[in-house]
């Protein structure tokens, strides 16, 4: 008998198969071929918008929910001789698979600095400038506008792109037929 073991906090599958002579082979050349099914599964999850369930659309006007410059689609997997590991090492991925509320605490800062030019070719033209560090930390002659940034809440709906505790219909069969040729076949 052969089961799928997962975890709640996604992304790990484990093969677990009560048949010592296939624990002892393992089905590593499986599990590489399924780690990488998985990425364009994850892949696909996100050209579809969500699977199978369809996710919450973003507030941005054009373009996909959460496929931006498309990293957090760019899964990683790791593969052992029975078990996958699929993730992603980027800041802002788990509050995209469980959703969130980010607490920002607002700000008052200088945004914005200008110089006014005296002579030359831009004589009394105002130009951004860049600090440099001098008298009081700034630049003689520049000036910055202040902003007061208010505290405010993001809150982000779960988007869930990585499979949790059961995988979709299809990565199931996909995985299947490859058990069922690993152990027919001997691949």
């Amino acid at each position: 008998m052969i089961q799928i073991e997962s975890r709640e906090t996604g992304g790990f599958f484990k093969i677990i198969s009560e048949d010592s002579a296939l624990r002892n082979n393992a089905f590593g050349n499986v599990m590489k071929r399924f780690a990488e099914h998985m990425e364009g599964s994850v892949r696909q999850t996100f050209l579809d918008g969500g699977r199978p369930e369809r996710w919450q659309p973003s507030k941005k006007k054009k373009g996909k929910t959460l496929i931006k410059r498309g990293r957090l689609m760019k899964v990683y997997s790791k593969s052992g001789k029975d078990y996958i590991l699929l993730g992603s090492n980027l800041a802002y991925a788990r509050i995209h698979q469980y959703g969130g509320t980010i607490e920002h605490p607002g700000a008052n800062k200088r945004v914005m600095n200008f110089r006014k030019i005296k002579s030359g070719k831009n004589k009394r033209k105002t130009l951004f400038a860049k600090l440099k560090a001098g008298k009081n930390g700034y630049m003689r002659g520049t000036y910055g506008k202040q902003v007061n940034i208010q505290p405010y809440r993001i809150n982000i709906p779960a988007r869930p792109y990585l499979p949790e505790k059961e995988l979709l219909s299809e990565d199931w069969d996909w995985l299947r037929n490859e058990i069922n040729d690993f152990i027919t076949k001997g691949k």
